[in-house]
């Protein structure tokens, strides 16, 4: 089958280096004559993989042009620094191909013949799974290894303005934000900016000062909700002396700290109505009038406001005076949630665990392994970028050279409740719905089947004692359905080489080689003695 994949370059040719255009226009009239996506097409990121420079690195599948493969050979994905594109290229990963097709307007993933071992969504690929538009908007995790899984979205992604002002993030979403900071920067008209809490609001301003020609004056932040109403036109404009009671000395306020410069005003719904028309005042004439002072002064100030509410929503109609708020509103700045932006995940995970490597360089890894990162992709992330740092932070206290189990049972402390995205189910012994305690009542054998073995194996890391305890089975039963799945691949069928590079890789330990390998304890250590 035809490897039909779309660069990123081709889609969008943003490159500011001639010669990495020249390398890429190369590679794309050896695979692909499609000059930009298709609605049906779709981008395909590198989330977790052993060589941390692949992590981000992207592909387009033209599913519009006909089924695409994903295996070990198949397809190739660029990396954010504009190398060549290369494939997964792991010894882990079988050659035998996954296929990714469109049928009736749904995604099909459809295992390999025979099958190799994959998980979609958390859960294992038995067959094929099917999902929707709707689904795929939010994003399809695939791993297809224990340390390798990428994540199949809606395309869209720039590299090489990947992390531009400080802001990290390779969607689509993240490149227009970037470029509407770009354009808007340039002209002297309020901005505000809209998101959750918790994306980055802040992060944003300071990124449109920086690309602003104000960006050698100051920047001053402001949390308009931290100040108390009786002292905040105090606090913005400044007093004079004698102007109330407590008032011993001349005091700047906020805008004339930001004199020559920009300020933000976050939380801009909670200033009261008094405080608002003031503010009005000073955006239409430039002028500022401290507390208890005749006349006013002359400031040249860039103000942006921020809030967590809808610029439409009734709730910020009643806080914010319509003229203030079609003032301000003159330029807006939507920032995503990051669950619109999940294949960004990966990309500030490592960026977050780089920043915590200092303070924890004893119990960290370098890395944070593939079962974090899918875990983290199919959760919902209502407090966005912020809770996505701690729990990076979390992780990196814990430490992060344990078993997936233990960093399963780790971030169940942290991810949970109604955050999870219901839609997306982690891990399933049904193949249906959520992965459930074990029943009050052992299963016999002949009622687990492969997809309910498989799952169970990769919950508990394919250790046999804890999968056995969870199925309510005895381990020579256990034993005997690994051995009688037609999913779970014989350990005689490893290559050599493979398993020579697990044996490394576990320094001997069959157990732990066995898990990486996911074939059966026991076939790989009769393996292992007979050779």
């Amino acid at each position: 089958m035809t490897n039909r994949i779309l660069t990123k370059q081709a889609m969008l040719r943003t490159s500011p280096d001639p010669a990495k255009d020249a390398d890429v226009d190369t590679f794309d009239a050896k695979h692909t004559e499609v000059a930009g996506g298709q609605d049906e097409d779709l981008g395909v990121t590198i989330v977790a993989h052993p060589d941390a420079g692949m992590i981000g690195a992207f592909g387009l599948l033209q599913l519009s042009q006909g089924p695409v493969e994903l295996s070990r050979l198949a397809p190739s994905f660029i990396r954010i620094d504009g190398a060549r594109p290369v494939p997964l290229s792991d010894p882990h990963i079988s050659r035998r191909p996954l296929t990714l097709s469109l049928d009736d307007g749904a995604l099909v993933i459809t295992q390999a013949n025979p099958p190799v071992a994959a998980w979609v969504q958390g859960q294992s690929l038995v067959d094929q799974r099917r999902f929707t538009a709707a689904e795929v908007h939010r994003g399809i995790v695939v791993r297809v290894s224990r340390q390798i899984a990428v994540f199949i979205h809606n395309h869209g992604f720039v590299p090489w303005s990947h992390g531009e002002f400080g802001l990290a993030g390779l969607s689509g979403s993240m490149h227009d934000l970037r470029q509407q900071i770009r354009k808007v920067a340039q002209h002297e008209v309020p901005v505000l900016i809209q998101g959750e809490s918790g994306v980055g609001k802040e992060l944003v301003a300071h990124a449109l000062h920086q690309a602003s020609p104000r960006s050698t004056g100051p920047y001053v932040p402001v949390n308009v909700a931290a100040i108390p109403a009786s002292t905040a036109a105090s606090e913005l404009f400044g007093h004079v002396r004698g102007a109330f009671t407590g008032a011993a000395t001349e005091h700047d306020g906020f805008f004339a700290r930001a004199n020559g410069g920009t300020l933000l005003l976050d939380e801009i719904g909670e200033l009261s109505h008094d405080v608002q028309a003031m503010l009005l005042r000073a955006l239409e004439t430039g002028e500022i009038q401290r507390v208890g002072d005749r006349r006013a002064r002359k400031v040249s100030v860039r103000v942006v406001a921020a809030t967590d509410r809808d610029i439409d929503s009734p709730q910020l109609a009643e806080r914010l005076r319509a003229p203030l708020r079609h003032r301000l509103g003159g330029y807006t700045l939507r920032v995503p949630p990051l669950r619109h932006r999940k294949e960004d995940i990966p990309v500030l995970a490592m960026a977050f665990l780089q920043a915590e490597q200092r303070h924890y360089a004893e119990t960290m890894g370098t890395h944070l392994p593939c079962a974090a990162i899918e875990r983290m992709l199919l959760y919902n992330w209502p407090g966005n970028v912020r809770e996505l740092r701690n729990v990076v932070r979390r992780l990196a206290i814990d430490g992060l050279g344990r078993s997936d189990a233990e960093i399963h049972e780790s971030l169940d402390h942290v991810l949970r409740g109604p955050a999870a995205d219901a839609t997306q189910p982690e891990v399933s012994v049904t193949g249906n719905g959520p992965l459930q305690a074990p029943a009050a009542q052992p299963l016999r054998p002949k009622a687990i089947d492969d997809a309910m073995l498989l799952a169970a194996l990769q919950r508990h890391s394919w250790q046999i004692s804890p999968t056995a305890r969870y199925l309510g089975i005895a381990r020579s039963s256990l034993y005997g359905l690994i051995d009688q799945c037609p999913a779970i691949r014989r350990a005689i069928a490893v290559p050599d080489d493979e398993l020579q590079a697990a044996l490394a890789q576990t320094n001997g330990d069959v157990d732990r080689a066995a898990e990486a390998l996911q074939v059966s304890p026991r076939g790989l250590r009769l393996r292992v003695r007979g050779s």
